[in-house]
Formats: C-alpha cells, sequence, structure tokens
C-alpha cells in the first residue's frame, strides 16, 4: 500500500509540474509614424542640402528595454516587454522619411560624401518612458531639435518638446501608439517652424 502510495504522489508532482510550466512569450513594440508629414511643396522649401544626424540619447533609454519611472529619480525596466528596436535606431528612419514626404529641403540624408551639406538637422532624445502617476500610467516623451549650419556650426533653431499624455489604460502597445504620435506632432511642428524661419534663408 505504501508503495502505491508514493507512486501516486510522484505522479501527482509530476502533473502539477507539468500544468505549471507555461510558456511566457516576450512582448516587442514598434515606434512607427502615425500622420501625414503634411503638405508636400512642389518644389522644395528651401533648396539646400540638409544632413539627419545619428540621434543622440539619454544613457538610461538606450536600450530596448522600457522604462518605467514611479519616482522622481527611479526607473525600473519591463521584464516581458522591449521596445523592437532601440529607440534612436527606429527614429532616425522616421525623421528622414518624414522631411522626405514634406520636401522641406532638396534633399535629406544621414550621411552626405562628396557634397557637403548646408544644414545638420541634430536631434537629443532625452526621455522615452512610462510614468506611473497615482494609479495610472502617462507616455513621457522629451525630445530636442536644433538645426545647425553645416559650415559655421551656428545654431539657426531650435525646437523642444517635453510631453506627457496620460494612458487610457495600462497597455504598453498604448503607450507606444502614444509615443508614435508624440513624436509624429512634433516633427510637424518642426518642419513648419523650419519653413515659416527658413523660407528666405541665404548663406552669410
Amino acid at each position: 500500500m505504501s508503495n502505491k502510495l508514493l507512486i501516486m504522489a510522484l505522479l501527482l508532482l509530476t502533473a502539477s509540474g507539468c500544468g505549471s510550466n507555461k510558456t511566457v512569450l516576450k512582448k516587442y513594440y514598434l515606434i512607427e509614424p502615425t500622420s501625414e508629414a503634411g503638405p508636400s511643396a512642389a518644389t522644395p522649401v528651401i533648396d539646400v542640402l540638409c544632413e539627419v544626424a545619428d540621434v543622440k540619447i539619454a544613457p538610461a533609454f538606450a536600450t530596448t528595454q522600457i522604462a518605467l519611472r514611479d519616482e522622481s529619480h527611479q526607473i525600473q525596466y519591463f521584464g516581458q516587454h522591449e521596445w523592437a528596436v532601440r529607440p534612436e535606431e527606429a527614429l532616425l528612419p522616421l525623421i528622414l522619411n518624414h522631411f522626405s514626404d514634406r520636401q522641406t529641403f532638396k534633399r535629406v540624408a544621414n550621411r552626405f560624401w562628396n557634397t557637403p551639406p548646408t544644414f545638420t538637422l541634430n536631434t537629443k532624445l532625452h526621455h522615452i518612458e512610462v510614468l506611473q502617476k497615482e494609479k495610472a500610467f502617462y507616455a513621457h516623451l522629451n525630445i530636442e531639435f536644433s538645426l545647425v549650419e553645416t559650415e559655421t556650426d551656428r545654431v539657426i533653431l531650435k525646437h523642444k518638446a517635453n510631453q506627457e499624455r496620460r494612458l487610457d489604460e495600462k497597455d504598453l502597445n498604448l503607450m507606444a501608439q502614444t509615443i508614435s504620435n508624440l513624436l509624429s506632432e512634433e516633427l510637424v511642428k518642426l518642419t513648419t517652424l523650419i519653413e515659416e524661419e527658413m523660407s528666405d534663408y541665404k548663406p552669410e
């Protein structure tokens, strides 16, 4: 009898172990354009070349891990949720495509090898994270653009945005969509500012 009880106990332990051995899938999130670049000009608004430099990002966010800030100077990273692509790598093609679609400049590229560009667009990503305030999640994007005259290294104009937007649910897919929305909105503001301020630009 004791042998039978021992065998039954072993079978129950094995069954319970198999039942709890579930596969946990990691989820990955994309930063993608969510709105049109705006009306494209028939000809470039500013008939010069513009180089879009690699995006610089604060070290804490230079990872595929998604940051959650629940204290003023404390962050943690989600264990089963990540960016599909590091944010600085995801943003660069979005910026390039936005300016190409808008036709703000004669041509934009990440590198010009033969002809020096008139302008360089620099981007600094200070924060890209989830904020937790009380029981709510917020998408937080803190980004800075500067347009620099390449030959003189003179800053022509800057555009800064530090946006927090509350999420209706604690849903990281919604967070990624909201970050994408915020980025698209700020790119439209940036191009509008450049076109308004620089339409009569003449190199010194």
